[in-house]
């Protein structure tokens, strides 16, 4: 077995691409599906590890796009449960370690751009691999974007209040007149009851 040794001042991902690999989540070996309802031990989006494992590119992007369907169906089945109970499903530890999972992809996308860039324009079959691998890096953090929008749209956001604003009816009413003047719009005149 092969100590894989990175290059000094060079992005791990950047040293692996060259030698034709790429890195998938390591518990992805293990599961056969995703899951964000925590009732279930593993979620791809909080692996229970953080550990990557290299594999040949072609097969690190059949796994990435592997693992960007099963969260996209899992996020499909999250939405429907969502609808039939309205509860809070996703812990604050799982939305964090989502926005930190898109944060590295990110890093990721960016350090595959300078490897494409860089890339010589005879070796067709290599950039083809990398761009691959990139869609499918792509497209598991389209998921993984989806899926914190729709914790935000569903969890209330944390500064919230209940507390009644301090303004009498007659001051509010002058507001509305006065925003109604403002349009050019009638002014409205108010009841009291």
């Amino acid at each position: 077995m092969k100590t894989l040794q990175y290059r000094k001042n060079l992005p791990k991902l950047v040293t692996l691409i060259s030698m034709g690999l790429a890195t998938v989540p390591a518990e992805s070996f293990r599961h056969k599906q995703s899951s964000l309802i925590p009732n279930i031990q593993y979620s791809f989006a909080s692996p229970v590890s953080n550990q990557l494992v290299a594999i040949p590119i072609d097969d690190a992007t059949e796994k990435m796009s592997t693992l960007a369907e099963l969260l996209n169906s899992d996020l499909t089945r999250l939405k429907k449960e969502w609808e039939n109970h309205e509860n809070l499903f996703i812990s604050q530890h799982i939305y964090e370690q989502i926005n930190k999972n898109i944060k590295d992809i990110d890093t990721s996308l960016v350090d595959i751009k300078n490897v494409l860039a860089s890339c010589l324009n005879n070796d067709i079959l290599k950039k083809e691999s990398i761009l691959l691998f990139g869609r499918s890096l792509a497209m598991y953090r389209s998921v993984l974007t989806e899926i914190v929008l729709f914790i935000e749209q569903t969890h209330q956001p944390l500064k919230t209040t209940n507390k009644k604003p301090n303004v009498t009816n007659a001051e509010m009413q002058r507001l509305i007149q006065s925003e109604h003047i403002k349009l050019g719009l009638d002014i409205p005149k108010f009841h009291s009851n």
